[in-house]
């Protein structure tokens, strides 16, 4: 999977920031958010270990709360892919049978 990133930097009211921290509650307790900024957007889906860490910190006029979750989805976890172990030869469709033959090299031209 690529790379998908959305972001967000500016001031809000206090209200609006607490609804988008509600709606990060909601997903975290569904399973699944989106996080939209224009056109983009960004699925979200934790798994059941999140790392966290969040700091605190008070300078002259400027107060500063700052959290970041993060976690591994299982198809980072394992390529993409669903792990099996068996004693029997796998079963591959003709497709990716197809995908994993060598191309053949067209003659050159001259």
């Amino acid at each position: 999977m690529g790379k998908k990133e959305v972001g967000f930097k500016g001031r809000v009211e206090p209200q609006k920031a607490i609804e988008y921290l509600e709606k990060i509650l909601e997903g975290l307790k569904s399973g699944t958010w989106y996080v939209q900024h224009g056109d983009e957007y960004v699925s979200l889906q934790p798994s059941e270990m999140i790392n966290m860490e969040f700091s605190a910190s008070q300078k002259k006029e400027k107060e500063k709360f700052s959290l970041e979750l993060s976690w591994y989805s299982m198809a980072q976890d394992n390529g993409g892919s669903e792990l099996n172990i068996t004693t029997s030869k796998p079963e591959i469709e003709e497709e990716q049978k197809k995908e994993e033959q060598p191309k053949q090299e067209e003659p050159a031209k001259e």
